[in-house]
């Protein structure tokens, strides 16, 4: 008899679905979020230095500058993948970018998933001011996609977290990232374990 038939092996289902559940379920509720993202720069291109002082987004803003993956995607400014290329990146905005990146198996039922999360921020927009005091844009872009995500169950994916492995010796790790002359920000990553038949729960 093979034993193999009667085991639940991980099917990684749903593994693919997990950038946009973390955008549409979780990101999307945080207004200062969509805010870093959206008030950049006002009528005469000037940058707007108290974006979480404008109005809260609609939903119908919010889903605007998320990518289609068939417009100009200098428009956009949430990718639920690692393009578009910086160098390929016109104007003066913040991006998010959210991509499966490294998976390690712990064993045939259960593996560690990771996402990457990519900031980048165009260098005459990075500084604004937040309860009278100068910050970066993208420091505080990242504290709150941080504190919207990091150990959250999060449905279809389990225990969202930035954290260390020590018995696989993994760690998800945040870096300063220049993209090229004009944009900077930070490269971080998030992960969870990961069983596909369970919907991917941990």
């Amino acid at each position: 008899m093979d034993m193999t038939r009667s085991m639940n092996f991980n099917t990684f289902k749903n593994i693919s679905k997990v950038p946009y559940t973390i955008v549409m379920d979780y990101l999307f509720y945080n207004e200062n979020i969509w805010k870093l993202l959206y008030y950049i720069t006002d009528e005469d291109g000037n940058p707007i230095s108290r974006p979480l002082e404008r109005p809260n987004l609609t939903s119908k803003q919010k889903r605007s500058l998320i990518y289609n993956g068939i417009d100009d995607a200098n428009k956009y400014r949430v990718f639920l993948s690692n393009v578009p290329l910086s160098e390929e990146t016109t104007g003066q905005v913040q991006q998010i970018r959210i991509f499966r990146d490294r998976v390690l198996p712990k064993d045939a039922f259960m593996s560690n998933a990771t996402w990457t999360i990519e900031l980048p921020c165009h260098n005459a927009i990075s500084t604004i001011i937040v309860d009278n005091i100068i910050v970066n844009r993208v420091d505080l872009l990242q504290e709150e996609i941080l504190e919207t995500l990091n150990g959250k169950e999060i449905g279809g994916i389990g225990t969202l977290m930035f954290s260390y492995d020590s018995p696989q010796r993994m760690s998800d790790r945040s870096d300063f990232f220049r993209f090229n002359t004009q944009f900077s920000g930070y490269i971080f990553n998030m992960s969870c374990n990961w069983n596909g038949n369970r919907g991917g729960m941990c």
